[in-house]
């Protein structure tokens, strides 16, 4: 992975760390390649959380969700599809980080579910570890000089733009 995308993973998750988001569950889970289909397979030992307990059993994994899988993509950033039954109802937060092997392929995840504290709401996505570097993204993908009139409309909407949808969306959305 390029140096810049790991330090600016490495910095959210110390950001999250640091009462920014609300850890409710972790596990970690393998993936096995197969010749139609791949399997993510639950490491239960690792489950901490809501997602200790339980028999998870693999989930078999076709077609678009293999494809996701196996992208050399660092972190997810997503809703789950679970209901948080602590601090607010609402969906939680899904925040995944691919573990590779020795050449390179993707070999895991870590799965971490919870909510981001109300400070990933209040603070100005500039501040935010990969939120920055998205905001930078979407200013250089227009082609606009940063201290453009039409740079600062683009950066209103952004810090106006919520949270949930930003930590979600690529940079081309």
């Amino acid at each position: 992975m390029p140096a810049g995308e790991v330090a600016e993973a490495r910095a959210l998750l110390e950001w999250m760390r640091a009462r920014h988001f609300l850890f409710i569950g972790y596990r970690h889970y393998r993936l096995e390649r197969g010749k139609s289909a791949d399997r993510l397979v639950p490491e239960a030992r690792t489950s901490l959380g809501i997602l200790r307990g339980g028999k998870a059993g693999a989930v078999v994994l076709r077609g678009q969700l293999r494809v996701r899988a196996r992208e050399r993509q660092l972190l997810i950033l997503t809703k789950a599809n679970s209901m948080a039954s602590v601090h607010r109802a609402t969906y939680l937060d899904y925040v995944g980080v691919k573990s590779f092997g020795a050449r390179g392929e993707v070999a895991g995840e870590h799965r971490f579910l919870g909510l981001w504290t109300s400070t990933a709401y209040q603070f100005s996505p500039r501040e935010i570890p990969v939120l920055r570097k998205k905001v930078e993204g979407v200013i250089s993908h227009f082609g606009l000089d940063p201290q453009s009139h039409d740079a600062k409309a683009v950066l209103h909407v952004l810090e106006t733009y919520p949270r949930d949808e930003l930590f979600q969306a690529p940079v081309e959305d």
